[in-house]
């Protein structure tokens, strides 16, 4: 199994967004789900941008039409959909330092929370592929190594399990991830045409979220 993460927002509260998000889904095929987000890129995005390696859901020039198709195409994949989400505002008190977030460490308790959902006794190999950003106080390689052995803890057989922080450029399915996060994140944040993008990903099989730091209750 594959499975491929990229997130919306920030640690901080901001005017742009309350919330964190982090949006994956998994796939049996990596290649399968690459080859059709290239495809329909090429055919159906404008011609200045089916030609650039990376297209992102925040990038300018993407009609509101476009977005739709592009989920809808997305959710009709033979993949599974899986999110986690909270208000920035609502961040431990564990994970704050003089007044600073201690944003290595929480980064890497979000991915195991949410890989959590994906993870059965059955899988003899688990991939899992996180877009590439800096994270305070932790090492691209401490935090692909912490979450490794947090994941290999639920398995007592020969699973093999990879984990890599890798460039979204040079990968359709961390784009894929992009796109997902963006249209929850549209929803979350209240935006324009926000509720039809999660209606649309909503379709789609397996398709989870959960907020956490939930200081409501």
């Amino acid at each position: 199994m594959y499975i491929f993460l990229d997130e919306s927002g920030q640690f901080t509260n901001s005017n742009e967004s309350k919330y964190f998000i982090i949006g994956s889904f998994s796939t049996q095929n990596q290649r399968l789900t690459a080859k059709s987000f290239n495809s329909w890129v090429k055919t159906k995005f404008p011609r200045k941008t089916n030609t650039q390696a990376e297209v992102k859901w925040s990038q300018s020039g993407i009609g509101q039409n476009l977005r739709v198709k592009t989920l809808k195409h997305i959710s009709k994949m033979d993949i599974e959909i899986k999110y986690i989400y909270f208000l920035a505002k609502n961040i431990p008190i564990k994970y704050r330092k003089k007044n600073k977030i201690e944003s290595g460490q929480l980064y890497i308790d979000i991915i195991v929370t949410l890989l959590k959902k994906y993870l059965h006794e059955k899988l003899s190999e688990i991939y899992i592929f996180c877009d590439e950003r800096s994270l305070k106080s932790i090492k691209k390689s401490e935090f692909e190594l912490s979450v490794l052995e947090q994941v290999s803890k639920y398995y007592k057989n020969k699973t093999r399990i990879k984990i890599q922080m890798i460039n979204s450029i040079s990968n359709p399915n961390i784009q894929i991830a992009d796109w997902i996060s963006g249209g929850i994140s549209n929803f979350l944040e209240q935006k324009t045409y926000g509720k039809e993008y999660i209606d649309i990903l909503s379709t789609s099989p397996s398709f989870h979220g959960e907020e956490l730091f939930d200081l409501k209750h």
